[in-house]
């Protein structure tokens, strides 16, 4: 049995091309990722801050504004914010390719009153 030599010109280019296809994928996927757990932190902190100043009584006006400081204006142009007696939620949208693949980004912290003597 013959063996025919087959020419194989070709065959490198469609493997690199292949193989930065799926690298720059890979990529892709690890900087959003990256972006939703940087998300997951600044709503964490702006809720935290915003229950702060709950607990103090601040107003409405002053709570989202200490929550619109801690979003960079980059990162989400409007995020909302709720709260209740004793809570205040953020939600924060996360930016990136993929962004409108993932849910908004929400924390809800605890407005704690510091006992007065």
């Amino acid at each position: 049995m013959e063996r025919k030599l087959v020419k194989e010109s070709g065959q490198a280019t469609v493997e690199g091309t292949m193989a930065i296809v799926v690298l720059l994928g890979l990529l892709v996927v690890c900087a959003q990722m990256l972006l939703w757990g940087v998300s997951h932190y600044i709503a964490y902190t702006a809720a935290e801050e915003g229950a702060r100043l709950h607990a103090r009584g601040a107003s409405v006006a002053q709570v989202n504004a200490k929550i619109d400081q801690w979003v960079p204006s980059f990162w989400d142009a409007a995020p909302r914010a709720s709260w209740g007696s004793d809570t205040v939620t953020v939600f924060l949208r996360t930016p990136g390719p993929a962004a409108n693949l993932l849910d908004d980004v929400s924390y809800t912290a605890q407005v704690v009153g510091e006992e007065t003597q």
